[in-house]
C-alpha cells in the first residue's frame, strides 16, 4: 500500500511539472494584449533600425514628437537617418519593456513605455540605458511621441541615435 502512494505521488509530479507554461514574451514579461498593442511599435522601430530601413524607421515618429526634452521631429529623424546611413552591424536590443497605459481626454490611446536598450553598432560602440518612450494610437495610425533617456539625475537627454561622420 506504501508502495502505491509513492507510485501516485511521483506520478502527480511528474505531470505537474509540465503544467507550468511558458513566460510570456521577452525576459518572462507578460503584457496584456493592450499593452502589447503599444510595445509592437517600440519593437517595430527596433527592427526598422536593425534593418536599416529608414521609411519605415521613420513612419513609426509621430510629427510631434518630443525627442530629449524639445518638440524635435526633424531633429530626431535626421539623426536616425544620418545614424542608420552611416551605421554598420546594428543591433538595437530591448532587453527589458514595461507599458503603462495613460488615459486620455481625446479617443487617442496613449501608452508609457519604459525600456532598457542596448545597442550596438560598428563592432565596438555600445548604447545601455534606459527610455522612455510614449506611443499614441489614433484611430489605426500608432507612432511615438516621446523619445527619451528615462530620467536619472535630471537627465533625460538620450544617447541615440548618435550623430556619426
Amino acid at each position: 500500500m506504501k508502495y502505491l502512494y509513492i507510485l501516485i505521488i511521483s506520478i502527480s509530479c511528474f505531470l505537474l511539472t509540465g503544467c507550468g507554461g511558458g513566460g510570456g514574451g521577452d525576459n518572462g514579461i507578460v503584457l496584456t494584449p493592450q499593452q502589447q498593442e503599444f510595445a509592437d511599435v517600440v519593437y517595430a522601430f527596433a527592427t526598422a533600425v536593425n534593418d536599416k530601413d529608414k521609411t519605415r524607421a521613420t513612419k513609426l515618429l509621430m510629427s510631434q514628437v518630443i525627442y530629449n526634452k524639445n518638440y524635435g521631429h526633424e531633429e530626431f529623424k535626421n539623426r536616425l537617418e544620418n545614424f542608420i546611413d552611416k551605421a554598420e552591424n546594428i543591433n538595437f536590443q530591448i532587453n527589458d519593456i514595461g507599458v503603462f497605459i495613460k488615459l486620455s481626454d481625446s479617443n487617442d490611446e496613449l501608452a508609457e513605455i519604459r525600456a532598457d536598450v542596448t545597442i550596438s553598432y560598428n563592432s565596438d560602440k555600445i548604447i545601455k540605458e534606459t527610455l522612455e518612450i510614449n506611443v499614441e494610437k489614433s484611430g489605426s495610425n500608432k507612432g511615438i511621441t516621446l523619445f527619451q533617456k528615462y530620467p536619472e539625475d535630471n537627465s533625460y537627454i538620450s544617447a541615440f541615435p548618435p550623430v556619426l561622420e
